[in-house]
Order: structure tokens, then C-alpha cells, then sequence
């Protein structure tokens, strides 16, 4: 069994890599840039952008499954190739915005429902990962920390429930190795619902320092401007 990991360098792919790794699984990583690749010794690596279909004949050669980030641009050239090649099974990593039910009008769920509709309009085995706010997006957080002594929120009681990528990598793993398991969607979030000011006291009690929680206020044109609407820092709202 050969699984050909796509994003091998993103937060998600290149744990996956690992734990495949570990578990004995023949990992073929793929990536944009495979010079880049920090990879496990004898793990195989292979130029594979996922908008451009010219990488994907010799990605997919010999692959029996597939973890695939969900980029649509060239989604169905990568299907058929992936029919042509023999592949078996796909694990998709999606959003959980997919689950709602706008999320064809959704842009953060829209790209992850295109190609989860691709793989299931095809012969191939899809399996969806419905995966929510990640762990490691309160990394940038620090770059607000260092600049301005607090981490600035627009909405620092909103609610999130920040899923560990290893745990995710986990969840990866015993879906692309375990046959019983394919073939339905999973929802994947973390084991407990936090505003964001809770994450961030989380965090500070575990860095044993105070972090503080800088509100930042809406500054808008008008009750229905969105283009006009910003914060007091250069990022739209």
C-alpha cells in the first residue's frame, strides 16, 4: 500500500507524513516545492502542485490512497487522473463549514464542497475529514503580542473549538488504513468549545505570562457597507 500525502509541508500533511511513517505505511510526499521537505529517512517526495494537472500523472503512479487538501482549481483533472492511476480511496481534509447549510454561498465552505462533490460524483472511495478551527491558527497571535504588548480580537467572545493538527493527522491515518472505516464523513473538532479570550488565557496560563485581550473596535461607513468597514488595525473586517 503506497499513500501519496499532498501539502506535505503544510501543519497537517507533514505530521500525516510522519505517522505513516512510524506505522510502517509506504508514504510518497507530495508538495510544491519537495526541496523544501523535511521528510523521515526513506520516505519518497514528488513535485505536486494541486493547480497545475501536469504534476499529477506522475504523483498518482502506483498510489493505492490519497490525502488531499481541498483545492478546487484543478480538482477534476485530478480525479480522472486518479481513476486512470488505479487509486482506490481518497481522505479529504474539509472544513466543518461544509456541514451548514449555506455553504455553497459560504466562502470559507464553497472550495471545500467543490471537491468534496467532485470525489463523490466519481468511482474513487472519498472520504471527508469536516475538520474545525485548527490549533495552530493562534500562532500569529504572537506577531500581534510582540507589536503591540496584548493580542488585539475583533470578536474576543466568539466561540471556536480549536482541533489539535496531530490529533487530525491521527484521525488521517486510521481512516487511510483502515478499510472499515472509509467511505463516510467525519466531523472533527477539539474537546471543548472556547471564546477566543479563553484560548488566550489558556495559552498565557501555559506560557506562565500575562497575555492581555485588546478588543479591536469596528469603524464602518454605514449599517451595510462591508467594503468601507475596517478595524483600527490595517486588516478588513
Amino acid at each position: 500500500m503506497t499513500v501519496l500525502v499532498t501539502g506535505s509541508r503544510g501543519k497537517v500533511g507533514s505530521l500525516l507524513v510522519q505517522v505513516l511513517h512510524e506505522r510502517g505505511v509506504a508514504v510518497r510526499a507530495g508538495s510544491s516545492n519537495p526541496e523544501k521537505l523535511s521528510l523521515p529517512a526513506g520516505t519518497e517526495s514528488v513535485r505536486l502542485a494541486l493547480d497545475t494537472p501536469a504534476d499529477f500523472a506522475a504523483a498518482l503512479d502506483g498510489v493505492d490512497s490519497v490525502f488531499l487538501y481541498a483545492e478546487p482549481a484543478a480538482v477534476d483533472a485530478f480525479v480522472a487522473q486518479a481513476e486512470k492511476a488505479g487509486v482506490e480511496h481518497v481522505v479529504i481534509m474539509s472544513a466543518d463549514a461544509v456541514l451548514r447549510p449555506s455553504a455553497a454561498d459560504d466562502p470559507i465552505a464553497a472550495p471545500h464542497l467543490a471537491v468534496e462533490q467532485a470525489l463523490a460524483a466519481s468511482s474513487l472511495t472519498s472520504t471527508p475529514l469536516n475538520c474545525g478551527a485548527l490549533a495552530g491558527n493562534a500562532l500569529p497571535w504572537a506577531w500581534s503580542l510582540k507589536a503591540r504588548g496584548a493580542v488585539g480580537l475583533p470578536y474576543p467572545d466568539s466561540h471556536a473549538d480549536p482541533v489539535n493538527e496531530r490529533d487530525i493527522a491521527e484521525a488521517a491515518c486510521a481512516v487511510l488504513t483502515d478499510p472499515a472505516l472509509r467511505g463516510r464523513s467525519y466531523h472533527l473538532t477539539g474537546p471543548q468549545s472556547l471564546t477566543f479570550a479563553e484560548h488566550v488565557a489558556i495559552i498565557a496560563a501555559a506560557a506562565g505570562r500575562d497575555i492581555p485581550v485588546e478588543r479591536i473596535p469596528r469603524r464602518c461607513g454605514g449599517p451595510t457597507s462591508r467594503t468601507s468597514c475596517r478595524t483600527t488595525s490595517p486588516t478588513r473586517c
